[in-house]
């Protein structure tokens, strides 16, 4: 029991001699813990002073920094100060430990004693003998290792000075922001209030930049369209020499820094180009950074649909069109009209510039609606402006221009055809009057004025002379259509006015006027075509002037004859260079052919219409002259054309003779017609004298009958 006593007695002192070693190591330990925490402590006050200095960190910002390094300096604080200092050493571990640190020192010589203290604190706890062999044994191997371990100073192969060399380092470090607090006092207490107090309160700096129009870092921006920044340095701050931007127009791009332009002293600017994207930029200038600043774009409000009702008076149901479908937007006068202005997004508010006095009210619907509503009177311009009711942009003007249609009286022509200003009392007027009106027509009339002539009074050359009739003046309307209900857009009427029912003598004057009237909502209006106006004459002068005219177109058809004689005769001795030219004076040959057969073919119509000469000599004229001439015009003469145009071409002389028979068929023509016309005229003149001989035995027999008739009166009064 003896060697059992000595055994545990050992035993327990090589446990207290290593438990108080171990204690002495985890107070090491958290010296140096401690030390290597200060130091963190300090990086982490002197990062955030230099962060927050160089970049004017936010509060959220700071505080969000300042949790995660406490935190940070906690968990470090644990692992590196308290877990060492809790950190439970085993005795076994401990001795490895020393053995390492001495074979560092003294190499291989070195003693070891961990092998001694397994010995006494292993095989004095053993209780089997089977395993650990006899007690005698196991007591000798503890005694061995004990005495070994008495003569070895545990404590020498520690470094007694690093526990008190750590704490002084840490006293030391610390001691460093300490000095910088009593030396830098309102820098330190400005950290203090924005890192622990979480106060908005800047650092001091020489520089403090603005940018101007922002509110909370934040504008808004028509989309589209540039903005020009403005950045300067507050009164009583240091100008810098630069201003830097650094923006980003979107998530993800990689930012741009420009120089901003320098246009004043203290003025600074930017221009950003059609912005459509968000845009967020820095602002550095001098010791000041201010930012992150965003640039919102907005869509300006604009005028989604205008929509135009109207309603006449007339009118059964209100039109409604699109103002910008391109239709008409002209009315008549009292329409009444509803202007619906619709915008793309909500609007607080629609201005109106209008001409109209005094200017209606703009009603409005919704946030996107407003109505207008006026009755027409006069051409007017509306201008709207949209403001956004979130962003209050103004939209640019929307102008609106809405004429005044007047109901202008019908428009009225009236053609006249076969005779001229000079008609005789038998004539009749062939007339084809024509009317339109934008809104219909009601009735066609044709307005007759008449001048009659002064007549002397019928008697003989011995009785008193009464004096002469005054000239009447008459007007009277005939209906050529109407009145029509529903009203007629418009349209032409044919009509034969027959002067000899007007009973007018020679040297009247005839005035005829087309009249339309419509049906305006104001009150009928009237159109009126052009006066066309016509002096009675005797017949036997408006034979003459249309004689003159006839001998006028014989003699343009004699040089037309003389023309076509030059044409043969150069067709004989053509060339391929002067069958060039022939094609061109055939055309003006032909040309100078319709002209005369139309003027001869309208001065027949004058005859007939004028009621001058016979059925017979309007027969000669038209199948002796007129058919002829129209026959050799779309006959002869074009055939003849193209032969000359082909020999102009290709020059070919079977072709020039063909050319020769053809000319030679047009001369024969011509030659027939014009003795046909001198045929003509000396019948009319037969006919002329004759009509002479007939009114000299017409006015002889007529005194003879008035001499008669006042003998016999003079014998009744006796």
């Amino acid at each position: 029991m003896s060697d059992v006593g000595g055994i545990q007695e050992m035993r327990e002192q090589v446990s207290g001699r290593l438990g108080a070693l171990a204690r002495r190591v985890r107070w090491m330990m958290a010296a140096e813990g401690l030390l290597r925490w200060i130091v963190l402590v300090v990086i982490v006050a002197a990062l955030s002073l230099w962060l927050d200095w160089w970049l004017h960190l936010g509060t959220a910002v700071r505080i969000v920094l300042a949790l995660a390094a406490v935190a940070a300096l906690i968990f470090q604080g644990w692992r590196l100060v308290v877990a060492p200092a809790l950190h439970r050493i085993e005795p076994i571990d401990l001795a490895a430990a020393l053995d390492r640190v001495a074979k560092q020192r003294a190499g291989p010589a070195a003693r070891t004693v961990a092998p001694a203290v397994a010995s006494v604190l292993q095989l004095s706890e053993s209780r089997d003998p089977a395993d650990t062999g006899s007690r005698a044994l196991i007591a000798t191997a503890v005694r061995q290792s004990w005495r070994r371990l008495e003569d070895i100073d545990l404590a020498q192969r520690i470094d007694r000075r690093r526990g008190g060399l750590c704490l002084g380092g840490a006293v030391l470090i610390a001691a460093i922001p300490l000095l910088g607090a009593l030396t830098q006092p309102g820098t330190a207490r400005l950290w203090f209030e924005r890192w622990l107090l979480g106060s908005a309160r800047a650092w001091p700096q020489q520089t403090y930049l603005y940018v101007d129009g922002f509110e909370n870092d934040r504008l808004v921006v028509p989309r589209g369209e540039s903005i020009m920044l403005r950045v300067a340095a507050l009164d009583g701050s240091v100008v810098p020499n630069t201003v830097t931007i650094r923006h980003r127009s979107r998530d993800g791009d990689h930012p741009e820094a420009t120089a901003m332009k320098r246009f004043g002293p203290n003025d600074f600017r930017h221009e950003f180009t059609y912005i459509q994207a968000p845009v967020t930029f820095h602002v550095r200038g001098g010791d000041d950074r201010i930012g992150p600043f965003r640039i919102e774009p907005v869509d300006r409000p604009r005028i989604e649909r205008l929509e135009l009702s109207s309603r006449h008076p007339t009118d059964d149901a209100p039109a409604i069109r699109l103002v910008d479908s391109g239709v008409d937007l002209s009315f008549l006068p009292r329409t009444d009209l509803t202007l619906t202005v619709t915008a793309d997004q909500p609007v607080s508010s629609v201005q109106l510039a209008t001409s109209l006095e005094p200017s209606p009210p703009l009603r409005r619907v919704d946030d996107r609606r407003h109505v207008l509503q006026w009755t027409h009177d006069a051409a007017t311009q509306l201008t709207f402006t949209l403001v956004g009711g979130k962003s209050g942009f103004a939209s640019r003007p929307t102008s609106v221009a809405i004429g005044l249609t007047r109901d202008r009286p019908p428009r009225v022509t009236m053609r006249v055809r076969g005779v001229r200003e000079h008609i005789t009392r038998r004539a009749e007027i062939p007339l084809t009057v024509s009317a339109h009106d934008d809104y219909g027509v009601r009735d066609m009339q044709l307005m007759i004025r008449t001048e009659r002539a002064a007549v002397p009074s019928t008697g003989t050359d011995d009785e008193r002379a009464e004096p002469a009739a005054a000239p009447a003046t008459t007007e009277r309307r005939v209906a050529l259509g109407g009145p029509w209900d529903p009203v007629q857009p418009g349209g032409e009427i044919d009509h034969v006015l027959d002067v000899a029912t007007l009973k007018l003598p020679v040297a009247s004057l005839l005035q005829v006027t087309g009249i339309a009237r419509d049906a305006c909502f104001q009150g009928a209006q009237t159109g009126r075509s052009q006066t066309r106006a016509f002096r009675i004459i005797d017949e036997q002068e408006l034979f003459r002037e249309i004689l003159l005219r006839i001998q006028l177109d014989r003699a343009k058809l004699r040089d037309v004859e003389t023309k076509a004689s030059a044409l043969r005769d150069a067709l004989f001795t053509v060339t391929p260079a002067a069958a060039r030219a022939l094609p061109a004076k055939q055309r003006l040959m032909q040309r100078a052919l319709l002209r005369i057969a139309r003027s001869i073919d309208a001065s027949a119509a004058e005859m007939r219409w004028n009621r001058l000469g016979s059925a017979q000599t309007h027969e000669l004229l038209q199948t002796g002259v007129i058919d002829p001439l129209q026959a050799l015009h779309d006959g002869l003469m074009p055939r003849q054309l193209d032969q000359l145009t082909h020999l102009a071409t290709q020059f070919d002389t079977a072709e020039v003779d063909r050319a020769v028979e053809t000319q030679e068929q047009v001369l024969v023509t011509i030659a027939e017609v014009l003795k046909r016309m001198n045929q003509w005229d000396s019948f009319v003149d037969v006919l002329n004298q004759l009509n002479e001989v007939i009114d000299l035995q017409s006015n002889v027999r007529d005194r003879s009958e008035r001499l008669k008739n006042r003998l016999i009166d003079d014998i009744f009064d006796e």
